[in-house]
Order: C-alpha cells, then structure tokens, then sequence
C-alpha cells in the first residue's frame, strides 16, 4: 500500500516537472551533469590504470637495468634490453 502512494507521488511530480518547461530543462540540465560526471570518473580511471601500468613496466625496466649492472652487462646493451636511458641507469644505484 505505501508503495502505491510513492509511485503516486513520483507520478504527480513527474507530471508537475513534464508541466513547467523551466523545471524541465533543469532537471535535464542536472541529468547532463552527472552524466558528464560520471564519464569525467571513467576516464580518471581509465588514464590512472594506464600510468599505472606505465610505471609499472618502468621499475621493472629499472630492475631488469640494476640486475644487468650487478653482472657488468655493457650500458649499451641494457639500454636496448630496457629501453632506459643512459641517464637513468647511470642512476639506478645512486637511489
């Protein structure tokens, strides 16, 4: 029964907003702006797992460069291996 009388309400307000074109452009008005909230969102996160995958692959490129170092692999070399650069590996054991 208290359901009933909720979706009479929804209706009679629904019907009040469809009445008054001023309520109606803002009540689309707030729809476009969650839903360009909720993109915004979806993107922060999108880009987020890709810088975290980037860095990701960076410490262990950098890894990879410590270990090669600790055997005497040539820079050269581990720059290709790793895609570093000289400057960055030059680094690695000064961290």
């Amino acid at each position: 029964m208290e359901n009933n009388e909720d979706i009479k309400e929804a209706k009679e307000e629904l019907d009040e907003i469809s009445r008054n074109d001023i309520l109606r452009r803002m009540a689309l008005k707030a729809e476009l702006e969650r839903m360009d909230q909720e993109q915004r969102m979806y993107e922060a996160r999108r880009d987020g797992k890709k810088e975290g995958k980037r860095e990701g692959k960076r410490e262990a490129n950098l890894e990879t460069a410590k270990k090669l170092l600790d055997e005497k692999i040539d820079i050269d070399i581990i720059i290709k291996a790793t895609g570093l650069t000289k400057e960055e590996i030059l680094n690695i054991n000064k961290n």
